[in-house]
């Protein structure tokens, strides 16, 4: 059976705010064909109306403060939802007083409590507003800002100077306070339109973006009702439209919708920090266009002046301003277009960069940057996960203080190669100390790009060969030793024998060959087994080498047979004192797996003569004197001349 999904807290939140703003809309939709098609002059109408714009200004005021409190947003965010719900609960305040003096008390005074609280709104809006804009982030970027705003601000301030703030500044007919105040409305309405202002020309956090173009289209229906009712009250005409309520009703509704969408997209998904308010390229001409409004107002007003020079003059003004703004977009434009471009080349180079330090980073391979000092520019991260080295402790040192002093001298010729031909040196080998003190093989390739100014110096890409080294000298060793007793087997012995008998026919000193077999070990290996036997050549081999000389060679030919190399010898004697030795080693029992066995031996003397003897010809008469001393007895020491009894 299908599994019953279970709703997350954060999709039931979700689907409450997509329900509360649904009843929201209705609420203000009902309203608007209440108030436009089914309004009468009742005073039962009347007090409908002024009691219908409660609900909706409290619920954007509880929306914010909810989103206020939202531990994902940032707390300057937070701070500037806060601000908007005071902002609201403020007009809601407002509107209760003044439902209180109209309908319950039956009179409209100005100015009232209600003014204050209406009043009040404004700076705590503007206050949020400029929370949610972020701040520039240079000193031009803070002088254009406040230029571009100076110029939108001037124009909005001409408008309304026009048609507003100056017929009601310079009014005859009322008091003092009253004159302040209705000042105060369109004074508010320019610091709101300033607030919109800095969020699009400075941009808002990108968590706020979507939910901050409702807010923003809220306060702008307030900005222009207001106009409205202040123009249509100056006018004479009447200021009680059906229209205008409608769109005070749908401020209040653009905010909660803000709250509630913001409420709902933090709890729901990640926001991506690239994400804009809108088309930059258009907030880029706002100030152009506050200086077109500003100059059409100044034209208008010349023409219904009398005086045909100063609407000349206007005139060619405007035609002048027109052509260096025109001038100034097709600028704005281009650099626009050339930022766009800029921009994707950035990008490009970036992705490359990226894609570039990625494979640096993660490849096996050591890549170094030296100078012909040797001194290291530049190390890759893998020299951690090879050799145990921190990067950063490496930079500026030397690669010399790190290589083996018998590679010393192979890294110059390396460098000096590099130096000297362009292109990619011949691979070299040297060693370099491991973090731990030991040494890692390391086979280097090198490639000079000191002439191109993005790297100058010596490429170097090393990769570690230490397993494959230790693989061939394991290799090397099995080759060339017994895999019992780890002695030189017949392939080495012979090799290191050839040597030995070269350097005697140059320096006239003997060498000499001692044939060792043992007594009766086909008796010894079939009295303890196979296994036992192997005990006995281990030790054998063991007690040998023990007995010989520093520099003599222990090898093992086959089965049961030994033989030492003796170099630098100067008379007989001097080989069968070592021939006894050997045959001490073996007074004592061999312990085996078998048990306990005595073991002698039959050893067979050879000297070379003036080093005239060949290899052939010097095993040929180890060989025979041995089997002169096993023709003896056994357990006797005889040369090619005599044989001796031990002891």
């Amino acid at each position: 059976p299908a599994q019953r999904h279970t709703p997350t807290p954060r999709s039931r939140s979700a689907l409450l705010c997509v329900g509360v703003g649904f009843l929201l809309v209705c609420y203000v939709g009902l309203y608007s064909v209440w108030r436009i098609f089914l309004f009468d002059s009742s005073e039962t109408s009347a007090a409908l109306n002024n009691l219908a714009f409660l609900p909706l200004y409290l619920a954007a005021a509880i929306a914010a403060l909810l989103v206020s409190r939202t531990e994902r947003l940032d707390p300057r965010t937070r701070r500037a939802w806060l601000l908007i719900a005071v902002a609201n609960l403020t007009n809601w305040c407002g509107d209760l007083l003044w439902f209180w003096y109209a309908t319950l008390q039956d009179r409209e005074p100005f100015p009232s409590w209600a003014d204050a609280a209406y009043l009040l709104s404004y700076p705590l809006l503007f206050w949020g507003l400029f929370t949610f804009a972020a701040r520039p982030r240079s000193r031009a970027e803070t002088v254009r800002f406040w230029l571009d705003s100076a110029t939108v601000m001037l124009a909005a301030g001409m408008v309304s100077w026009y048609f507003v703030l100056g017929p009601t500044a310079v009014g005859s007919d009322s008091t003092l306070l009253t004159r302040v105040l209705s000042t105060a409305y369109p004074v508010g309405d320019l610091v709101l339109l300033f607030g919109v202002v800095a969020v699009l020309l400075r941009g808002p956090q990108p968590s706020v973006v979507k939910a901050l173009r409702l807010l923003l289209a809220g306060i702008a229906v307030t900005v222009v009702a207001d106009f409205a009712f202040g123009y249509l009250t100056l006018s004479g005409a009447s200021a009680n439209q059906p229209w205008l309520d409608v769109h005070w009703m749908l401020a209040p509704l653009c905010i909660a919708g803000a709250a509630l969408y913001q409420h709902s997209a933090v709890m729901r998904v990640q926001h991506d920090p690239t994400l804009r308010l809108g088309p930059q390229e258009l907030l880029a001409v706002a100030p152009y266009g506050g200086i077109v409004v500003g100059y059409t107002l100044l034209l208008v007003v010349g023409f219904r002046s009398s005086d045909y020079q100063l609407a000349g003059l206007l005139c060619g003004a405007m035609l002048m301003t027109a052509i260096v703004v025109s001038r100034q977009i097709i600028a704005l434009h281009e650099n626009r277009l050339l930022l766009r471009q800029s921009s994707e080349l950035a990008a490009e180079l970036g992705q490359r960069e990226a894609r570039f330090r990625a494979l640096v980073q993660h490849a096996s391979d050591i890549v170094l940057v030296l100078d012909p000092d040797t001194r290291i520019r530049y190390v890759s991260p893998s020299v951690l996960r090879v050799m145990g080295y921190q990067p950063s402790p490496l930079q500026c040192s030397l690669l010399l203080d790190l290589v083996h002093p018998e590679d010393l001298e192979r890294l110059h010729a390396f460098v000096g190669a590099a130096l000297a031909h362009p292109g990619a040196t011949d691979p070299v080998e040297i060693r370099l100390r491991h973090a731990e003190g030991s040494w890692c093989y390391i086979e280097a390739i090198g490639n000079n790009l000191r002439d191109d100014p993005a790297v100058g110096g010596i490429v170097v890409n090393a990769r570690d060969t230490s397993d494959r080294k230790r693989l061939e000298n394991e290799l090397v060793w099995q080759a060339y030793h017994d895999p019992l007793t780890n002695l030189p087997n017949r392939r080495l012995f012979l090799d290191r024998l050839e040597g030995a008998l070269a350097r005697s026919r140059r320096s006239g000193q003997e060498v000499g060959l001692l044939f060792v077999d043992l007594d009766d070990f086909k008796a010894i290996n079939d009295g303890i087994g196979h296994r036992g036997g192997d005990d006995v050549l281990t030790v054998v081999a063991a007690r040998m080498r023990g007995a010989v000389r520093p520099g003599d060679t222990v090898a093992r030919l086959a089965g049961d047979e030994f033989t030492v190399l003796l170099e630098g010898i100067t008379v007989a004697d001097d080989a069968v004192t070592v021939a006894k030795r050997i045959e001490t080693a073996f007074s004592a029992p061999v312990e085996a797996a078998g048990g306990a066995v005595m073991v002698t031996v039959s050893i067979g003397i050879a000297l070379t003569i003036n080093g005239s003897a060949d290899l052939d010809e010097l095993l040929s008469t180890a060989d025979l004197a041995m089997y002169a001393a096993k023709r003896q007895g056994k357990a006797r020491i005889a040369t090619a001349q005599t044989d001796n009894r031990p002891g």
